[in-house]
């Protein structure tokens, strides 16, 4: 499975392991990191 870094504002990394074919918005709102993605994408 692939894994995504995301960076917060304050500095911090989170390692996000994802299933193929999510998006990287998705996946950052899943892990509720503060991305909202009201848009849907």
């Amino acid at each position: 499975m692939p894994s995504i870094i995301f960076k917060t504002p304050d500095g911090k990394e989170h390692s996000v392991t994802v299933d193929e074919g999510v998006t990287v918005m998705e996946a950052g709102r899943d892990a509720n990191l503060g991305i909202e993605g009201t848009c849907g994408g």
